[in-house]
């Protein structure tokens, strides 16, 4: 079996090849990808029969969500965003985009005026990624925000959706305990649906 420290090293040196390989693409290529999960997203029953939904204002060269924004209003969506309060990944309503303020890292955020919104039943989640696979693991940054927001009171109702590019949908990614899966994997070409929410029902 696997020990920490070997899971911590393997998770790693696939984050640094990873997001090396997401920073070299181009504005278009990055704008293009988003734009593509965007539609798949967009056509999912899962989309249509969401209340609310979660998107992230990209960093680091993440997918970029400027197209899930607009399917999303364009469909009347409330959409939260997320933010680091005391050093724990909140969510908080901001329907408009450009009202979002740099916070920490640099990371566009919900302001103080923008009302928290805990997580729940009805909720669709697209979280960012540096790493997914077919059954629903996901590799992020390493700091656990969004493993621990998903995890809270309520937030296991709520649809999670991790998106990026066809390069980061892997044959397997490594994961241990505390790695919260997502139940669907949208990029440029794929749409695969996991089996995560029926072991969490």
């Amino acid at each position: 079996m696997e020990g920490a420290r070997e899971l911590g090293t393997r998770k790693a040196l696939l984050r640094r090849a990873l997001a090396a390989r997401r920073r070299a693409l181009t504005a278009e290529e990055a704008r293009s990808a988003g734009e593509a999960v965007a539609a798949r997203l967009a056509a999912t029953p899962e989309f249509a029969a969401c209340r609310r939904i979660a998107l992230y204002a990209e960093a680091d060269g993440e997918l970029p969500t400027a197209a899930l924004w607009r399917a999303a209003r364009a469909r009347g969506l409330p959409v939260l965003w997320p933010r680091l309060v005391e050093g724990e990944l909140e969510f908080a309503r901001c329907d408009e985009a450009h009202e979002l303020t740099e916070g920490r890292f640099g990371i566009r955020a919900p302001g103080a005026r923008c009302e928290r919104a805990a997580l729940g039943a009805g909720d669709l989640v697209v979280v960012p990624a540096l790493a997914l696979d077919r059954a629903g693991r996901r590799l992020g940054r390493g700091g656990g925000h969004y493993d621990r927001a998903l995890s809270a009171p309520g937030a296991p109702a709520s649809l999670r959706v991790g998106v990026g590019y066809d390069f980061q949908l892997l044959v397997g990614v490594p994961a241990g305990e505390g790695d919260e899966p997502v139940d669907l994997v949208i990029t440029e070409h794929a749409l695969v649906r996991t089996r995560a929410r029926e072991a969490r029902a």
